[in-house]
């Protein structure tokens, strides 16, 4: 989560100075990176709870 704000503010700074080509590739992987941290997460989630079912 920590990558992901560190993100966020590449990307503002990527804009304020008018790097729109830097801004891009730092939203895709802002986006990249907010989409794996839950997904993995549940992941691990689901790891750890099927086992404890049988």
């Amino acid at each position: 989560m920590a990558t992901n704000i560190a993100l966020g503010f590449l990307t503002s700074y990527a804009l304020s100075e008018g790097n729109h080509q830097m801004a891009q590739g730092l939203g895709i992987a802002h986006l990249a990176v907010g989409f794996a941290a839950p997904v993995s997460m549940m992941g691990a989630g689901l790891i750890f709870k099927i086992p404890n079912e049988y």
